[in-house]
């Protein structure tokens, strides 16, 4: 079993359960092991990629789709695990935080996540082997709360915004796309 936070040979690169199997084969086929288990998207999935069982565990903290804590059970088995949570009382003693977007956070993460849907249409245009759409985020040091963007289908261009609305923005393709006042660059590549 091997335990990555992306893919095995990138922390970063993008993947979920729609990514087509041939651009995966090259990532997971030379790997001896008979079991992924990875993270990164925040939703979970388990499937097969050539003879290899890859399986996102998740997100405790921050999940995509319904509100609760995802998790991975290991055993015998590998179950994909949901544990409902109170989320008023876990908003509460976020907004209680010093955490600068603590009451964005609080509203679009913990009380109502971004949808799986969204989040598997923006991913879909950014993840591994994606050449005509690739978006990358380059973490520094917090979490994805802190950067939402959206890929423009029609005209190429990418609109972001820092928590609270500030740093807002929007750049043709190929050039820098923002910068966050806090946590994040968001670069792509066309």
């Amino acid at each position: 079993m091997l335990f990555c936070h992306a893919t095995p040979q990138n922390e970063n690169e993008i993947f979920t359960r729609l990514t087509p199997e041939e651009r995966l084969l090259p990532v997971f086929a030379a790997l001896n092991v008979s079991v992924v288990v990875c993270g990164h998207t925040h939703m979970q999935f388990d499937r097969m990629v050539g003879t290899v069982r890859v399986v996102n565990a998740g997100s405790v903290g921050m999940p995509f789709g319904e509100p609760g804590a995802d998790w991975l059970l290991l055993g015998p088995n590998v179950q994909l695990r949901q544990t409902p949570y109170d989320l008023a009382k876990a908003a509460e003693q976020i907004r209680d935080t010093d955490y600068p977007q603590a009451q964005d956070f609080a509203a679009n993460n913990v009380l109502q996540p971004p949808s799986e849907t969204k989040m598997l249409d923006l991913f879909t245009r950014a993840e591994l082997g994606n050449h005509q759409r690739q978006a990358r985020l380059l973490h520094f040091g917090r979490s994805w709360s802190d950067v939402r963007c959206d890929l423009d289908s029609d005209d190429g261009t990418i609109s972001w915004f820092g928590a609270g609305n500030s740093n807002c923005g929007k750049r043709q393709p190929g050039t820098l796309k923002g910068v966050n006042n806090v946590a994040c660059r968001i670069l792509a590549h066309f």
